[in-house]
């Protein structure tokens, strides 16, 4: 049995989060299997349904939580700039990446 690109990659090119070799691996992976070239047709399939989806409205209550943390958030930033002279730091955005693969698949991030 040949080894199989994951859902995850598949995701990452076609929502152009891949990088360009992972991208043509990918891809030229697709275009010779035909099990994985059916799930990449499910994966655009699935995103043209969502973004044909009609987008229900945020809560009262939920949008004046998330403005009350951004405000929160901002004069905590002002009032540390004015303690120290500095922006506080942003911790980087956790990775979206698994490091583990399922038997059978292939990964070509990080390894």
């Amino acid at each position: 049995m040949a080894d199989h690109v994951t859902l995850e990659q598949i995701a990452d090119v076609y929502a152009d989060n891949a990088v360009n070799q992972d991208a043509r691996v990918v891809r030229t992976h697709i275009e010779h299997c035909r099990a994985c070239a059916v799930l990449a047709q499910q994966v655009t399939d699935v995103s043209q349904v969502l973004a044909a989806a009609p987008t229900p409205d945020i809560p009262a209550d939920v949008s004046v939580a998330v403005q009350s943390a951004i405000a929160a958030e901002a004069a905590r930033r002002a009032a540390l700039k004015r303690t120290t002279g500095s922006q506080p730091r942003v911790a980087p955005a956790p990775s979206r990446r698994s490091t583990s693969q399922p038997k059978g698949h292939f990964s070509t991030y990080g390894s």
